[in-house]
């Protein structure tokens, strides 16, 4: 199964549905709301975020660690190894956008060393940045994440304000420091 969303997309939504667009606190401070809404269209295009993750309530707190974002993210979440391989196979330019890849090691069927293997063992993939974000913090798992080439290995946070402050380095270094392929 694949889902596509865009930041500012998912940003207008919640768990329940889609928000009202108008509320009572709304009402009360128009200004402020056309600014926040200018300010989010005037937001310059982030990544291209390829999220390998099996589990709906991480991938529900990742999306949610990168809200109030300054960059306009697209999301393409897959749960499954195989279904973001074929679909980065695809892509006439794959690396381009930037494009990184948020991959969790413990997956169902290709486990996210075999996905992190045929990445990087294909001409055509092995550029793109891979992140390896998982709950895993076993020191094993970190050596063989960096010798199958890993470009970042980072343990989920169990709280969501330090998802925010992953969100923002990985934005920082990822989209503000380093130079990737356009």
């Amino acid at each position: 199964m694949t889902i596509a969303l865009s930041h500012r997309i998912y940003m207008s939504d919640t768990r329940a549905g889609v928000r009202p667009l108008y509320t009572m606190g709304m009402l009360e401070r128009p200004q402020t709301n056309l600014a926040q809404k200018l300010a989010q269209r005037a937001k310059p295009r982030g990544a291209r975020f390829i999220l390998i993750e099996d589990d709906p309530a991480d991938v529900q707190m990742l999306q949610e660690g990168f809200r109030g974002s300054r960059y306009e993210h697209d999301w393409h979440v897959f749960h499954a190894g195989q279904e973001a391989l074929e679909y980065l196979r695809t892509l006439e330019k794959p690396w381009k956008s930037p494009c990184l890849v948020l991959l969790d090691l413990n997956l169902p069927g290709m486990d996210g060393r075999h996905v992190l293997t045929e990445l990087k063992s294909d001409p055509k993939l092995k550029g793109i940045p891979v992140i390896i974000l998982t709950t895993s913090n076993n020191p094993a798992d970190v050596q063989k994440a960096y010798e199958l080439h890993a470009n970042s290995f980072i343990t989920k946070p169990t709280h969501l304000n330090q998802l925010h402050t992953i969100a923002r380095r990985i934005e920082e270094y990822w989209l503000d420091t380093v130079q990737l392929p356009r």
